[in-house]
């Protein structure tokens, strides 16, 4: 992940990468650096099947949504991946 562009994650288009370029963060790595309170702050992420192991990988906590409201909710290290991968499925 150090040397993996930001520019190169799923839902990070040109605009959004020059703007986390501006906050000093130009690889995934970085992004990781940042405190959940930024990121919350910063940025929205989401999360689809395509990139459940890395997203998940890049997680302490995890929420998923359905039509705007939270329906998984719990510390990464009490997640159900089946159940969570069945509430994010595209």
């Amino acid at each position: 992940m150090k040397k993996i562009p930001v520019s190169k994650l799923w839902g990070v288009g040109k605009q959004y990468s020059e703007k986390l370029k501006y906050y000093g963060i130009v690889t995934a790595y970085e992004l990781t650096q940042r405190s959940d309170s930024w990121i919350q702050k910063q940025m929205s992420i989401i999360l689809v099947e395509q990139y459940f192991d890395f997203a998940f990988g890049l997680a302490d906590h995890i929420y998923a949504m359905t039509r705007g409201k939270i329906v998984y909710d719990c510390h990464k290290t009490k997640a159900d991946k089946t159940q969570l991968r069945d509430s994010v499925g595209v």
